[in-house]
């Protein structure tokens, strides 16, 4: 747990009262949270004691696709709407493959974007970006991502949890295309996406209760996911629940991993010729 010099060290709007990005962190087994977001968190697990479960399944997840795309020779990230970057987050399990690594955070959430600047400010192979992810122009054309990555040269990225938060009506394969088209041949794109689930349903009521109205969420099954990756190969195993997606074991608490309701895929852009 994060002692009094690493809740002192967070955003000083943020340092009283729990944030869903700083429970988000203390559910990870990162450092970047209060006592108050301990508290909170705690109290939040009464009731949807799975959430921590599925976002150490979602972050392991992260940590096997970003090795894979490592070991295909993948040295650009570009993470969209990515949270805090603590706790095994993509800088850091990319440069345990290739130490060359560069990787761009981006979330529209100001305090969120303070805290992952602070946190990335000697670093000069990372940054953070405040930009709407859902705003391909505005990420695309800022000038933090032209300073730290070559769109020229091949890319991953990756939104996991983001896409759940673009209704049909914002047209949410147009845009995974809009980024897809922007990254060189030889580029990945990897999703992660919630499907229908109850307790997932009960965790958004508890969020309401705590925090206000969450934002809107369009729960999605693997059919409604394969117009997300046109234009790309999908990578095996393809869409498929979480746990499922290149395990390199079936960890002791997956009991039936088929019944995961999350789902992921990671779609290649494949060379000319």
């Amino acid at each position: 747990m994060a002692g009094p010099a690493a809740a002192g060290a967070l955003s000083e709007n943020g340092v009283g009262q729990a944030t869903i990005a700083r429970i988000r962190d203390y559910w990870l087994g990162g450092s970047q949270h209060t006592e108050a977001d301990r508290r909170a968190g705690d109290h939040i697990l009464l009731c949807a004691p799975h959430l921590a479960y599925v976002l150490r399944t979602q972050q392991a997840l992260v940590d096997r696709m970003v090795r894979h795309l490592a070991g295909a020779g993948i040295r650009q990230f570009l993470d969209l709407g990515s949270r805090l970057p603590t706790a095994g987050n993509v800088h850091e399990v990319a440069r345990e493959c290739a130490p060359e690594s560069r990787v761009l955070y981006v979330d529209h959430d100001p305090e969120v974007a303070r805290d992952g600047a602070r946190l990335l400010a000697e670093d000069e192979r990372a940054g953070f970006l405040l930009a709407d992810p859902l705003d391909p122009v505005q990420v695309l054309g800022s000038s933090a991502l032209r300073g730290l990555l070559d769109l020229g040269e091949p890319t991953a990225v990756l939104m996991t949890n983001l896409l759940q938060h673009v209704p049909d009506s914002a047209d949410p394969a147009g845009l995974v295309g809009r980024y897809a088209g922007a990254v060189s041949a030889g580029s990945y794109v990897g999703i992660s996406h919630f499907g229908e689930d109850e307790q997932l349903v009960t965790g958004l009521e508890m969020f309401n209760r705590m925090f206000g109205t969450p934002p809107p969420v369009t729960l999605r099954e693997p059919d409604q996911l394969r117009p997300f990756f046109a234009g790309l190969d999908l990578v095996e195993p393809g869409i498929v629940p979480l746990p499922l997606w290149r395990p390199a074991e079936v960890a002791p608490d997956d009991r039936n991993p088929e019944e995961f309701r999350v789902y992921v895929g990671l779609g290649y852009k494949r060379l000319p010729g």
